[in-house]
This record gives C-alpha cells, structure tokens and sequence, in this order.
C-alpha cells in the first residue's frame, strides 16, 4: 500500500498546520517564569502575586531604594497583562515613612474592584497599616494602626469580617523585659476604622504570632494560625479560635516546633486546613524538618495530619488551595542539597493530593540550580484558567535581585509546550514503574487512542480530567493489555486532560484537545 508523506512546508499544510498551533495556543492554559527588576532597587522581595479580574497580575512585594541618601524598603507593585509582561511599576514610601519586610507573604484580600494589603509602617514608631487599592496600582486610602504606650504593631494576616468589616492579626512587640510579644487583633468598619482591638495573651513564654487570620461565616467565630513559643527553645505551629469579639477558646500547639503554621484555608466541607513544616529532628546545632499539613474542625479537632516529603534542613508548606474536585494543590519548597551545608539549593515544589492528603503528584517548578539561584515559594494564587500564579524570592541572590513570579497550569506545568515533561519526585521510581505513553490523534475529533509501554506490577487506569482537574471518566486497561481507545463525541471542544494511573499513583499527564 503506498504511503503519502505529510509536507508541513506546503503552503497549505503550512496554514493548516498554523491554524491548528493557533487553536491549541488559544485554549491552552499554559504558563512561564518571569523575573522583573524595579527601577532604582538592589533587594527586592515579591511577597504576593494577585490575578484582576481582566485576567492581567500585579505583583506586590518590597523593594530597597536610595532615597535622600537613606535606604528604605518602599512597597513596589509592578503590573503585567496576562502572560506576564510588566505594564507598569508603582512606589510607596520615603525616607520619612518607610515600610517594613518581615518576610512574610503579603497579606491581600480581593474584591471585585479592589483588593486590600496589611503590612507594617515606620515613622516615629512602628505601625500597622491597611491600604485600599484600585487595580491599576493606585491607593485609595491607608489607614494607620499605632503602637499603643507600651507595644509596637506589625501586621500579617488580614480577612473581611461576616460584618462587611475587617479584621487584622500580627504581634505587639516592644522592648520591656517581661511583657513578652502577644498575638493582636484589630477589628475595622468596612472603611479600615478602628473600632477594637485585643492582645491574646498566654502563659510564659508569652510569644506568639498571628500570620494568618479567616472568621467562620457560620458560627462567626475567628481562627488564627501562626507560632508560638509553648516553653521550649522552639517556636511550634499556633492555632487559635475565638469568639466573635476575639475571646480566646481553644489554643493548640502543633508540628513540634516546625517553626509555625501558615495560611489558614476554609474547605467547601466547612472545616479548615493549614500547613507549615514540622521539626523532626535536632541536635543543638541544626533543626531538620518534614513538610506538615493539618485538617480541623470548627472546634480545634483534628481530622487528619500529614507529613511530606524527604527530611531538610529547609523545608515547608507555605500554601493550601482546594480545587473544584476536592483535591487539594500544595505550595511548598525543598533543600535538595542533602548535606545539610552550605551551599543550599532551595528549590519550589508543588504537590497535588485528594481531599485525604494523599499524595497523586509532586514536581519541582522555577530555575533554582545552586546557591545564588534558591528560590523561596510566598504565595500561591488561583487564576481564572484553573491554574495558578506564584510568588517566589531570592534570599541569596546577588545585587540587584528581582521580583519572581511563575504562572502554572493545573497539572503543574511552567511552559507552553503542549506536554510539560516536569520532575514527578519520586513516586515513579518509588513504585517500580517505567513511564511512558502516547494520545492520538491530538486533537481528537470523535475518539483517542492511550498507548504506553509502562511496566510495573499495578493496574493502569487512565483518567479524564477537564480544565479545573475535575475527574470525568476513567478507563482501565485491560490485564495485559497498553492500547485502549474512548469516545470524545460527548465532550465540549476545549483542553481536557488525561492522567494515567498505577494503582492510586498519577504517573504521567498530558493535554488533550478535542475540535469538531
């Protein structure tokens, strides 16, 4: 039978060709890695990066600057279209007023015209501030939170009230033996006005901190996960729950002093998850420690908790989302230099597991190769694509260092190719599989063919997925059998995905676009 050999450079192969390149570009979720240097700067820290609702990011964080021959940090929001390329740049702060890097996340919450930011100021003294922002990067007001006669205030978690209001959690710091640096809370009107404000104390050590802060809609209680010192040299992961006007009732140590918990999420099954990094090992000089991830209820009960991953020296989860499936996408990050010594390379991670914590895939995303390069995971956004934007920092990075954000889809892809081939930590080689499948014809039409020559002892099911990562439908393969066949007629043209699966382990991912 004679063959007919495709000629892609034909001219009308060639638009054809284009044509389809174009199509799959276009429903394509994709993402990149982006680096961005503000003008005038030599450190920068992008905390936090946020998706307007025009699908376009700004990127806030703190940068150092010269002003008047003093160096300040300035809040810096850099703005970008939806493929990541900088608009704009914006500044904030002088030499008379300058804002203050913790290191930790930007706190941010988003409507459907503004978002807000909560972070901490100096002047005279230090303060906490609430600013309102339009998303073109431009202040509408910023209120000012000031240290009362004895404490300091600095903010780190921000959350909108059941009240349309606001309530703010950090630390009172100040410089008076024994009056220990208690959790604060503010509560605002919906206009950032003070109207109360609670320090919660504990038995000594009286150090703790809020980091992150949501109220529970139902009940109207408040929860607040952060750190505290429970009587040992190391701070431990901090849960509290109150009552609507900040009444401590329960307080909980976790991960065994990890260092504390991060942001706090609200399930759609009403209970709460959080995450952070648990000490597992340490012997006076250095701490090792294992990623950690805890699920509770309205009342502090603990409904499950999970250890991740290898143990490092620098290790944690900074970031839990919930996706539409129930299964739950974690940021997170990793020494991979396992000598525990100089020089680190700290590198981002992102896992998916179901709604138990299970882990289905793990991948290792951004450019960090060496010491220089050690990237450190601060925010982990959901975009209006089923993906993801991230936020990440340099801490060793030579002058001038820059802001660093990378978009991601929901399979945890950083590229435009149409299959993203990105590490699976592990879990192949774990289980003893050879990983390696093929989806034709793609697009697909009226049906595709799955054929791979994995090996393994495990049955092999391969799973639809639409572009949130829902489920849709699995195929098993037959015992014995690595080519199967489904129909795609009842499907909607788009991009779906199709995941195969040994035993309760995704081992490979790829796109798959159906036309008509």
């Amino acid at each position: 039978m004679k063959q007919t050999a495709y000629n892609i450079f034909n001219p009308l192969n060639s638009v054809c060709f284009l044509l389809l390149f174009l199509i799959f570009k276009s429903n394509a979720q994709g993402g990149f890695k982006k680096k961005y240097f503000a003008s005038n700067g030599f450190a920068a820290t992008a905390r936090n990066v946020i998706e307007c609702p025009d699908k376009s990011l700004i990127i806030i964080g703190l940068n150092k600057d010269t002003v008047n021959n003093f160096i300040i940090d300035r809040l810096t929001l850099i703005g970008t279209d939806k493929d990541g390329n900088k608009l704009w740049e914006k500044k904030y702060g002088n030499n008379y007023f300058s804002y203050i890097n913790d290191g930790l996340r930007a706190a941010i919450y988003k409507e459907d015209n503004y978002f807000y930011h909560a972070l901490s100021s100096r002047d005279t003294t230090d303060n906490g501030v609430l600013i309102k922002f339009d998303y073109n990067g431009d202040t509408l007001w910023q209120k000012t939170y000031r240290k009362d006669s004895i404490d300091n205030v600095y903010l780190c978690g921000l959350t909108k009230s059941v009240d349309n209001g606001f309530f703010l959690t950090g630390v009172s710091i100040n410089n008076v033996p024994g009056m220990g640096q208690p959790c604060l809370l503010i509560k605002t009107d919906c206009n950032g006005n003070e109207l109360w404000r609670k320090k919660i104390v504990k038995p000594s050590p009286n150090v703790q901190e809020g980091r992150s802060i949501i109220q529970d809609s139902a009940s109207k209680k408040i929860i607040i996960t952060g750190y505290q010192y429970p009587g040992g040299p190391n701070a431990s992961g901090n849960m509290m729950i109150l009552d609507s006007v900040g009444n401590l009732i329960v307080r909980k140590s976790f991960n065994n002093g990890g260092g504390g918990l991060s942001e706090i999420t609200q399930l759609r099954d009403k209970n709460f998850i959080t995450s952070g990094s648990y000490r597992a090992y340490g012997d006076g000089n250095y701490s090792k420690y294992q990623k950690y991830v805890v699920k509770f209820d309205i009342s502090g009960s603990i409904i499950w908790q999970k250890l991740y991953d290898i143990i490092s020296q620098y290790t944690g989860i900074g970031a839990v989302h919930e996706l539409a499936s129930e299964d739950l996408i974690m940021l997170g990050a990793l020494d991979t230099n396992q000598q525990h010594l100089l020089p680190y390379v700290l590198k981002v991670q992102i896992f998916r597991t179901d709604k138990n914590g299970n882990v289905k895939w793990q991948k290792y995303i951004g450019s960090a190769v060496d010491y220089n390069s050690c990237e450190y995971a601060q925010s982990l956004n959901l975009t209006q694509d089923g993906g993801f934007v991230i936020a990440t920092w340099f801490p060793w990075h030579a002058a001038p260092a820059p802001y660093s954000i990378i978009k991601i889809d929901s399979t945890g892809c950083d590229t435009l190719a149409s299959y993203c081939k990105s590490l699976e930590v592990g879990l192949a080689k774990q289980h003893g599989f050879s990983v390696a499948f093929e989806l034709f014809p793609n697009p697909a039409s009226s049906s595709v063919f799955i054929r791979t020559n994995t090996t393994g002892t495990e049955p092999l099911t391969a799973v639809l997925l639409d572009i949130s990562g829902r489920t849709l439908q699995e195929f098993p393969f037959f015992e014995g059998n690595r080519l199967l066949e489904f129909d795609t007629t009842p499907l909607s043209p788009g991009v779906y995905f199709v995941s195969l699966r040994a035993g309760s382990v995704t081992i490979g991912s790829k796109k798959l676009l159906v036309e008509r």
